[in-house]
């Protein structure tokens, strides 16, 4: 539990607590979201968690809920809408907590490349197929990562914290894999997986604005391989920056002009971006 003993008499927020720039705090907090959802126990988050407030709580003012439509935080409020989904309706991850022929290490010895893995299932259910959960702690890619599992076939990515709709930077682009590896880990097959790191993708947006400090338009193709922007002829980013740092981005997509972002544009953005 994540209770508000962990927020108050100056421990700083949740997401504050996290360690490297803006971008960094949103993946850790999305990282720790995750694996407290899939670790065996009960669930608690205090008020102003579910998205990812800044500010230390206050029991004399209010929660800052415009927080939860702005850039970043958006992604913290549908993870965690995602999360809670997926707990409500996998049992392997509420059902089972007090038994613990519903959790097995997969992986515990990875300490070199700080990657740990292990399964949630229902004992109650042996067909149902059970949860692989597989955490990368690192600012490193961890490239074909290999996975022991206990069942050959399809698996599918259910949640990736690391994923464009929450704000992550789709370093992922498998989304379903094959056990056709033979045994690993102590399990008699085994999957190969693209992990993701907790910091930007190399060449994105994100990491591009931080190192430049100054507005990025991407037009024609180049618009399509951002996470986020699929469909899109052109996608602008101007950096929302506080003191030394970038704390985030305003963006704006336009998909029916490639040429849709030009120097008034990016005034405009830039106008928003100051007044954050």
């Amino acid at each position: 539990p994540l209770s508000h003993d962990e927020v108050v008499h100056g421990k700083r927020s949740l997401l504050e607590k996290m360690p490297g720039d803006r971008w960094q705090r949103l993946a850790n907090y999305r990282w720790l979201r995750a694996y407290m959802t899939a670790h065996p126990g009960k669930k608690l988050l205090f008020m102003g968690q579910e998205f990812g407030q800044s500010r230390e709580w206050n029991h004399d003012h209010s929660l800052d809920w415009h927080e939860r439509d702005a850039d970043g935080h958006r992604g913290l409020v549908e993870l965690n809408r995602e999360l809670n989904a997926l707990y409500a309706s996998e049992p392997g991850l509420y059902a089972s907590d007090p038994d613990p022929e519903g959790f097995r290490w997969i992986d515990h010895e990875s300490a070199e490349q700080s990657v740990f893995a292990f399964l949630r299932r229902d004992p109650t259910s042996p067909d149902r197929p059970p949860l692989i959960c597989v955490f990368n702690a690192t600012p490193v890619p961890r490239d074909n990562y290999r996975i022991g599992v206990e069942r050959p076939g399809n698996y599918h990515a259910v949640i990736d914290t690391d994923a464009a709709r929450f704000g992550g930077s789709g370093y992922g682009t498998g989304t379903q894999w094959i056990a056709d590896g033979g045994p690993w880990h102590g399990s008699p097959h085994s999957l190969r997986l693209d992990l993701p790191p907790l910091r930007p993708r190399e060449g994105g947006p994100w990491s591009r604005i931080v190192v430049s400090r100054q507005a990025i338009v991407f037009t024609e193709g180049a618009a399509r391989t951002v996470p986020g922007t699929a469909t899109a002829l052109a996608a602008a980013f101007v950096p929302i920056i506080g003191g030394d740092q970038v704390l985030g981005v305003v963006t704006m997509e336009d998909h029916d002009r490639a040429d849709a972002f030009g120097e008034p544009e990016i005034r405009l953005l830039s106008t928003v971006a100051t007044a954050m």
